[in-house]
């Protein structure tokens, strides 16, 4: 047997099992009755084969029976990865690794509150279906998450190019400053980074920014030829709904003053019953803020994108042909959408590579065409389990 570089390999007999070596010793094949056993360690591959000769298996490990016998649910499933300890996997690939490369100490505790998860993946007349659950440590923080209500999604254009929705910012962001306040490198890059924004524009990154972001957000990427945006061909709109109108508006007062300072001409105007705050240069509206309801408030980049913003859309992005074949038969109850209209986001990669004089290899090029766009959410299982869904939809072959 000669290997893709030339060289011969070599072969040695494992308790009656022919181990075919690759010429580098970097890889180990066996042939098990149908099945095909491939890796880059020969001690794994001989605890295989042990293990079909009565030696103790994953499924015997406590717990392994029900997350194996359980999996996850996928129509034509095409594979199925399960890691039982991840902390105890990830440790031992540090141990036995040669890189100099560590992990800091917020990341390893964060490891270790992952106890094991399974994936499958499945093909479905609408394209590839990745499902996935996670589950926690029991020494793990219990999780709080709770599904977000979706109405910001009927706030972007059936046209949006890629759009993400979630929320309680506030809530991730105290609860990943939990995770790292024993890590000193971490608290030390975040404490400059706070006093970057306090000293540049007067804002406390903590209470004048995370704090109100309390409800659900979305942020689109909607395409317009108007403008500004003329060149770049898309404009961006974020919306976040508060509890905590009084801190928002504050804020969004001192990036008003602190623009006036630096030459922006700030000019309230009303656009669809909605009084709107406008930064405008010599080159045309950069971005617009205000409320369209008490609780929500919006911003957006471009000036064409602060009528987008204030108009209800003739047709919501929700309803779209496009966003129900890509994120439609997703779990309604999630924690946010993540969202691609590969089609039309493909169409402006395209403008780009055209005018840069780069245009995408063939190969390449042919796999992003053949994707009609990618939909994926998360939701909570329990109080220690999480899962996310994800569909990769495929356009129909003519």
């Amino acid at each position: 047997m000669a290997t893709q570089s030339g060289g011969k390999s070599k072969e040695e007999d494992y308790k009656g099992n022919k181990i075919i070596i690759g010429s580098d010793n970097s890889t180990y094949a066996s042939v098990l009755k149908d099945y095909l056993l491939i890796a880059t360690d020969k001690n794994t591959l001989q605890e295989a084969i042990n293990t079909t000769q009565g030696q103790p298996s994953l499924a015997s490990k406590p717990g392994a029976e029900e997350l194996l016998t359980k999996g996850v649910d996928v129509k034509n499933p095409i594979a199925q990865v399960y890691m039982m300890d991840y902390a105890d996997t990830i440790q031992k690939l540090m141990n036995t690794s040669s890189s100099e490369v560590t992990i800091p100490p917020s990341t390893l505790k964060q490891i270790k509150n992952l106890k094991s998860f399974v994936v499958g993946i499945g093909v479905e007349d609408a394209g590839v279906r990745m499902k996935g659950v996670v589950n926690m440590s029991p020494d793990a923080p219990k999780l709080s998450y709770k599904p977000v209500p979706g109405k910001v999604v009927s706030q972007f254009p059936a046209e949006t190019l890629a759009m993400v929705s979630g929320g309680n910012i506030s809530q991730s962001w105290a609860q990943g400053l939990e995770q790292v306040k024993d890590d000193p490198d971490t608290q030390k890059a975040l404490n400059e980074i706070r006093q970057t924004v306090k000293t540049t524009v007067d804002v406390d990154l903590d209470k004048d920014v995370f704090s109100w972001m309390d409800g659900e957000f979305g942020m689109a990427l909607i395409p317009s030829d108007r403008g500004i945006l003329a060149q770049v061909g898309f404009g961006g709109i974020f919306v976040f709904d508060t509890s905590d109108r009084k801190t928002a508006e504050a804020t969004l007062s001192k990036l008003d003053k602190l623009a006036k300072e630096n030459s922006v001409l700030i000019q309230e105007r009303d656009v669809q019953g909605k009084k709107v705050t406008e930064w405008n240069s010599p080159f045309g509206s950069l971005l617009g803020h205000g409320w369209l309801d008490d609780d929500s408030m919006f911003i957006a980049l471009g000036g064409p994108m602060i009528d987008v913003a204030t108009s209800k859309p003739n047709q919501p992005l929700e309803n779209s042909d496009n966003f129900k074949a890509i994120a439609g038969n997703l779990p309604k109850q999630n924690l946010g959408y993540f969202y691609v209209d590969m089609d039309k986001t493909m169409t402006l990669v395209n403008r780009f590579s055209a005018l840069a004089q780069t245009p995408i290899p063939p190969e390449p090029a042919a796999v992003l065409n053949s994707i009609k766009g990618i939909g994926m959410t998360s939701t909570q299982v329990g109080d220690s389990s999480g899962q996310f869904d994800m569909l990769l939809a495929l356009k129909k072959t003519k």
